[in-house]
């Protein structure tokens, strides 16, 4: 029955705990208002000792009770037959009562059989209202000493008891428990507990069972089976019963095969192997423990090597799992997803173990939709990794996703498109094996009708795709998907959508590169009137806090957040922790200056080995503890990865980084306007090591050859400020790594980012003037004499180190060339003094104060030119969007001219052109001519004519303005000519036909033939040919004509310029010839600057002197003028007034705007031009 209890004459001692239940009342409150409350007391005696005492202290310990007594109270007995329970109610006064017990021996030696003396004692407990009893140490036997019936036991504890079976006796005694806990004994197999119907937990961890009953559950309650640490390898239980089952843990043991887990239903907590699973009643999130289980004896002889928490330490729980098909329940796979989405090596675990992918994928095609969606999140979590992406995609998830998008059902769309973003965002291959325009077509679909969530999804998938630069292109060219992204961020009226669908499809935009476009749906203010302003942070560590000083002085002038004062800022390092803090998550001043503090706290005041090390290590933290400050350091760094906890770092810039507890990107802060962000590191997994750019903004798809700078926008947040702070040897000794590529603190090649910024600005506003670029330093020392070097190898280190940290080298060169930029201000400001040597984890109070007195003396110094940038960038951005686009159609730094023409016949368009020419040639104006009639004729097949005219636009990549000297019609601008020959007899009623719609006066074609060459007839050009005159026998005439026709073979119309979408980009475009609406508005879409073309005037193509002379005045206004192209379309309408039907197309507001030349503006245009 019981083992381990050997006889002897050891005195016991006994330890009796009773917990009683009643009514607390403070002061004169009476019992009624009150709260229940429990109290416990707790005695203890040995045999020797007298019972009576033992009886009058619990007597006494009752007696000073804080509850309330001799007031009436309802009782309610039930009392228990074989065939029915009866209700008895009375009324009598209160008096608390235990409601739990517990019992316990300091003597593990004694006999099983409980001493007389503390029978005695329980008898006297008035036990009849007990509900829960805790029986230990070989005393379990109470149960059948002290009462006969223990009806109101609800919860029975007999742990720790040695037990190798249990009486059936000490059952029956309980017959109505809920709980019944048989921890820590001997048991080989469990007691018969049919006859406990009302057992709804039952709990036999740590004994030595082997197999259970199938029929455990049946006819119970149960939703609680705990065996955890037992020698059981299978699990058979009627799984109709099983399916109450809440709690299942079975941890310990080794199981060789599960049991049909999908008929567990219901479960909220699941233990295997060595894996501890629960789900979060607060948060609904399942937490995952590996714990260690070498208690077991089985198991523990699988586990081998160092306990870890990831990778290796899942192996056999993941074997068994997937062993067979039967892991199909909606817990246990929501687990798997946890335990993929808390470490890289975890996906590998579940990829290499057998059948784990195949199993997968069934179930993503299960009809249990919680299924589904968790086995979609797991296989999402494996495909962030490209190496696993590719397994999976090798095993046929390409299709099993295809199969979920296109399918009816949107849930299932939805779980889909979350496989598919995650597989297409670990690598760009596998991203172009998914691209098709049938895909974008179903994902423009879902964006356009689906609810928010998968409207939300398919444009976070759409914004995935087009990380790749291949596949930006490609989406530039759909017409419908663009055209949808701009209604959902910038028209409300067309399409609704909430705020979540408008910053995702925004978000879309920016990785795009469509900039212009995501400022006016961030309704960001415009660089109009002014020039770009540029702030530049130097790198500097704990230095960053005389940064912070300089900013708030500025801030102080301006009168306005940093945010709001720039429209690009760039940091190394440290200024790149203050480029996110202030202008990506806009934290004030105060609150940088507060992270500066931590770093000092939490990181610069501790060395990565003063954690406490044993065993094989400790010898570490002995010699690592002698080398505590200065270049002793450096010897530390050999036997530990870097002077300071790397890990405390990354948290503190982590949780600095995160949104509502999420991890965002670069890139998602675009749809939140402020300005742009980029931050400098040093890409080292590439030889020669570059400066790398983590940037919240994309270039424009047609820069691809003119922008060469590295970088990216699809990083996380948190991840580009660690990297552009790596510093070797303080934070890190190997390098910042992000899947295979590894990056160190920007400060190694690039340490003052400035001119990289005034590069950057070049790059996003081609056209716009730089206004002023404000490079703050984080202070800086006068030159001294070096101490003479140890060794000629460590003075090459250090004046390398030196060199790549240099910050004055790039102030030198601004200095000199910023003042060549007209109009270009700039402005250094970086504290010169000897209190600003300081290290750059430096945590001496003093020292650091040195430092931000050094800082305050020289704002003190420097007040006219902190007043001089503060009065610069206070200037107001007030002028609206339309005014703001007009403003912004000057010819720019692009100054070449493109001239398109496609004449029907020599010399038909040559008069503009010529006067074009003259004007270019007499300006020194770079010109390019592509006369599309000069292709050969066989060349002509498809689009080869516009392929012409792409690759000219890409050629000349600083063409400004497009000229289109060609025909149109209503299908688009005509490129390309075919001939065919047709005949017309006279006299006929065809010919008279032909002269009515001709348009001329003549009475006869033979009058026609005589005066023309060429005559229009509903758009087609006719060139005469020849003519037939035939006689008959009355002498009658009759001629027949011939004519060239001349017929439209090819246009540019809105497809396919949606196709060449890049080529239209910061462009002014000038027509000849009126033009469809939805042309102008795909030009307009892709960011071209304006449209200068003929109204609605039909016909109105070319009409000689008249359109010369109106282009000859435009172009001087536009290019010596220095006007905007509306100005210059005014001015030219002034001198030839025949012409003021053109108009000025542009795109503001997400609306086309049309302006005439004789339209009053709201701003000084004078002024301006």
């Amino acid at each position: 029955m019981f083992s381990s209890f050997g006889m002897g004459s050891a005195v016991d001692e006994y330890t009796v705990e009773l917990t009683y239940e009643g009514v607390r009342t403070d002061g004169q409150a009476s019992a009624c208002e009150g709260s229940i409350d429990q109290t416990s007391t707790k005695v203890s005696f040995e045999t020797k000792d007298d019972p009576e005492e033992v009886i009058d202290k619990l007597l006494a310990q009752r007696q000073q009770l804080p509850y309330a007594a001799g007031y009436e109270v309802v009782v309610v007995n039930m009392v228990y037959s074989a065939t029915a329970v009866t209700l008895q109610l009375g009324i009598e006064k209160y008096k608390p009562k235990p409601v739990a017990l517990k019992v316990s021996s300091s003597n593990k030696t004694s006999m099983g059989k409980p001493h007389a003396s503390l029978i005695t004692v329980l008898k006297h407990c008035q036990l009849g209202s007990v509900r829960t009893v805790q029986l230990c140490d070989g005393l379990f036997t109470v149960l059948l000493d002290v009462r006969d019936k223990w009806t109101s036991v609800r919860t029975l504890d007999i742990s720790n008891n040695a037990l190798e079976t249990v009486p059936k006796d000490v059952l029956a005694r309980v017959p109505y428990i809920n709980v019944l806990k048989m921890n820590s004994n001997k048991l080989t197999a469990l007691p018969n507990l049919n006859q406990f119907t009302m057992l709804k937990e039952l709990h036999v961890n740590g004994n030595l069972i082997t197999a259970i009953p199938i029929d455990l559950c049946a006819d119970s309650h149960l939703e609680v089976l705990s065996l955890e640490c037992n020698r059981l390898t299978k699990l058979h239980v009627k799984l109709k019963d099983a399916s109450r089952l809440r709690t299942l843990r079975l941890l310990g043991n080794a199981i060789e095969v599960l049991p049909q887990m999908h008929k567990f239903e219901r479960l909220e907590c699941l233990s295997l192997t060595n894996v501890f699973m629960v789900k979060n009643p607060t948060t609904g999130v399942i937490d995952v423990e590996v714990r260690d289980v070498a208690g077991s004896s089985y198991l523990s002889s699988m586990m081998t090597g160092k306990a870890t928490h990831y990778g290796k330490a899942y192996n056999v729980f993941l074997g068994l799992v997937f062993r067979s098909s039967e892991c199909q329940n909606s817990f246990l796979v929501e687990a798997l997803a946890r335990i993929a989405s808390l470490h890289p090596q975890n996906c590998e675990a579940i990829v290499n173990a057998e059948g784990a992918v195949n199993q997968l994928l069934q179930m993503i095609h299960s009809s249990h939709d919680a299924l589904v969606y968790h086995a979609s999140r797991a296989l999402a979590q494996i495909g962030k990794s490209a190496a696993l992406a590719r397994r999976l995609c090798d095993m046929q998830l390409k299709l099993s996703v295809t199969n979920l998008i296109q399918g009816d059902n949107k849930f299932r769309n939805k779980c889909g498109l979350i496989i598919l973003n995650s597989l297409i965002g670990s690598s760009f291959d596998i991203s172009r094996d998914f691209y098709s325009n049938e895909l974008m077509e179903q994902l423009t679909a879902f964006a356009k009708a689906g609810d928010e969530y998968l409207r939300t999804l398919s444009l976070r998938t759409v914004g995935t795709f087009a990380f790749d630069t291949r596949n930006r292109q490609d989406m530039l060219k759909l017409s419908n998907l663009h055209a949808l992204l701009i209604n959902i961020a910038l028209r409300p009226e067309l399409i609704t959508a909430s705020a979540a669908v408008r910053r995702e499809s925004t978000r879309v935009l920016a990785i795009l590169g469509e900039n212009e476009l995501v400022r006016q749906a961030a309704r960001a203010p415009s660089i109009t009137g002014r020039g770009v302003r540029i702030l530049a942070m130097d790198g500097g560590g704990i230095r960053g806090r005389a940064t912070v000083k300089l900013l708030k002085r500025i801030e102080e002038g301006t009168g306005r957040p940093i945010h709001e004062s720039f429209d690009l800022v760039c940091g190394t390092s440290t200024g790149a922790i203050l480029a996110v803090a202030s202008c990506i998550k806009n934290h004030s001043l105060e609150h940088c200056d507060d992270i500066y503090l931590k770093l000092g706290r939490k990181i610069f005041n501790q060395t990565s080995h003063e954690e406490e090390t044993t065993g094989a290590n400790s010898w570490l933290g002995s010699v690592g503890s002698m080398y505590t400050s200065g270049k002793q350091q450096l010897l530390a760094t050999t036997l530990y990865s870097s002077k300071h906890d790397t890990s405390t770092f990354e948290t503190l810039v982590r949780k600095e980084c995160q949104n509502n507890g999420e991890d965002p990107s670069w890139i998602d802060s675009a749809p939140f306007g402020g300005p742009k962000v980029c931050c400098v590191s040093t890409l080292t997994s590439t030889a020669p090591a570059a400066p790398y750019l983590f940037r919240n903004y994309e270039y424009p798809t047609n820069a691809a050859g003119e922008y060469t700078q590295r970088g990216s926008c699809n990083h996380l947040l948190w991840e580009g400020v660690c990297a552009s702070a790596a510093a070797p040897y303080y934070l890190y000794l190997d390098a910042f790594a992000i899947d295979s590529q590894r990056w160190v603190d920007g400060a190694m090649t690039c340490n003052n980012p400035a001119m990289m910024a005034v590069a950057e600005a070049r790059r996003l506003w081609p056209d716009k003037n730089i206004e002023c670029v404000v490079s703050l330093g984080s202070g800086e020392y006068t030159p001294h004499d070096r101490d003479p070097p140890i060794s000629l190898v460590a003075l090459a280190k250090d004046v390398l180190f030196e060199s790549a940290c240099d910050t004055e080298r790039v102030h030198e060169s601004l200095s000199t060339l910023l003042p060549l930029i007209p109009g270009a201000k700039y402005f250094r400001f970086n504290p010169i003094d000897e209190r600003c040597k300081i290290e750059v984890d430096e945590i001496n109070n003093a020292l650091i104060e040195g430092l931000l007195d050094a800082t305050s003396e020289y704002i003190t110094a420097e007040k006219e030119r902190f007043d001089e940038v503060c009065s610069i960038l206070r200037d107001p951005d007030d002028i609206d969007e339309v005014a703001a686009k007009l403003l912004d159609a000057e010819i720019g730094s692009r100054r070449g001219v493109m001239v398109i023409e496609s004449p029907r016949f020599e010399h038909e368009l040559s008069e503009c052109s010529a006067t074009i020419s003259d004007f270019c040639s007499l300006r020194s104006i770079a010109l390019k001519t592509v006369d599309c009639s000069k292709i050969e004729a066989d060349q002509i097949e498809g689009s080869n004519i516009v392929s012409k005219l792409s690759e000219a636009l890409m050629r000349a990549p600083n063409t400004g303005v497009l000229h289109f000297n060609c025909h149109s019609d209503i299908d688009g601008l005509v490129l390309a000519w075919q001939k065919d020959m047709t005949a017309i007899a006279e006299p006929s009623a065809i010919a008279e036909l032909f002269l009515q719609k001709s348009g001329t006066a003549y009475d006869t074609i033979a009058q026609l033939c005589d005066t023309e060459e060429h005559v229009e007839v509903q758009g087609i050009l006719h060139t005469f040919a020849g003519k037939h005159v035939q006689v008959n026998e009355l002498g009658e005439r009759a001629s027949a004509y011939l004519f060239k026709r001349t017929v439209p073979a090819e246009y540019l119309n809105n497809t396919m310029s949606r196709e060449l979408f890049s080529l239209w980009r910061e462009k002014i475009i000038v027509s000849q010839a009126s033009l469809p609406e939805a042309l102008i508005a795909v030009w307009l879409e892709a960011g071209a600057k304006c449209v200068v073309a003929p109204g609605n005037v039909e016909g109105r193509v070319n009409v000689g002197h008249e359109q010369s002379e109106f282009m000859a005045a435009f172009y001087h206004a536009l290019f010596v003028v220095g006007a905007d192209a509306t100005a210059a379309m005014s001015a030219a309408a002034l001198v030839q007034p025949a012409a003021a039907y053109f108009r000025c197309y542009v795109l503001a507001d997400g609306l086309m705007r049309t302006l005439r030349p004789d339209e009053d503006f709201d701003f000084a245009l004078d002024a301006h031009v």
